[in-house]
């Protein structure tokens, strides 16, 4: 074997193997619908490379959480989820993925991350001992502050969030109804590959106007829906997005 060709192979090995800067951040999430007495608040963490990530709310781990059963008329009575949800970004692709559900129906759901259009403020503060600025963006229904670190270099966030220069830290809805806080974070050298967990449904995936479509259909359907005993059902316009517009 010729020595050019040998240094081409090692040089791929390498490339291959090569460790690169791997963040680990945990947050706070907490929801406090308008509808619900009390917030629920979940651990949650993200783990990114420059171009992937992927965000895990621990809904299973919660021990507040009763475990899902059928009740009387096959109702749900309890709210915990079997699995963990995710939400999957490559943004090299601008592309993030998550499951949406109408009623207990999961959807697949391919989203794009420019769909955030932030305006940055002259307004910093501390977290974790990183400058952070403010940042505000109105998404699907609501209003919200942000801040971010540009001195960690990761674009990203928790939950959907990306698309600022730097970390996202904390998001809050300025109607008091969705709060993300980071409590810790760190970055090492690793040679982990983020995979999509959706890998193997890709197939299956629709876009976000393709879900509220459907959506809509069902949450129309169940207005005029009465059970035998008088009784009815229905889902809500408004989660923590707006699913279905007036």
């Amino acid at each position: 074997m010729k020595l050019t060709q040998l240094i081409f192979i090692l040089s791929i090995f390498l490339l291959g193997n090569e460790k690169e800067d791997i963040l680990i951040a945990e947050y706070s999430y907490s929801i406090k619908m308008e509808e619900l007495p009390t917030a629920t608040v979940v651990n949650s963490t993200l783990i990114a490379s420059k171009t992937k990530s992927v965000y895990e709310m621990d809904f299973v781990g919660d021990s507040n959480f009763l475990e899902e059963r059928e009740g009387r008329q096959g109702k749900i009575l309890s709210i915990k989820p079997k699995n963990n949800p995710y939400i999957y970004k490559d943004l090299l692709s601008n592309n993030f993925y998550s499951i949406e559900r109408v009623g207990m129906k999961p959807f697949l759901v391919e989203d794009n991350i420019k769909i955030f259009d932030w305006k940055l403020e002259n307004e910093f503060k501390d977290i974790l001992n990183y400058k952070c600025q403010k940042a505000t963006t109105f998404y699907r229904g609501r209003n919200y502050v942000a801040y971010f670190s540009s001195q960690i270099p990761f674009n990203n966030g928790p939950w959907k969030f990306a698309g600022l220069p730097g970390l996202i830290m904390e998001v809050k809805s300025t109607d008091g109804v969705f709060q993300l806080e980071i409590n810790k974070l760190s970055i090492k050298k690793s040679d982990t590959d983020i995979k999509n967990p959706y890998r193997n449904y890709l197939e299956k995936k629709v876009s976000w106007k393709e879900f509220t479509d459907e959506y809509k259909r069902k949450y129309e359907e169940l207005l005029s829906y009465t059970d035998p005993d008088g009784g009815s059902s229905s889902i809500p316009a408004k989660k923590i997005e707006l699913l279905v517009e007036n």
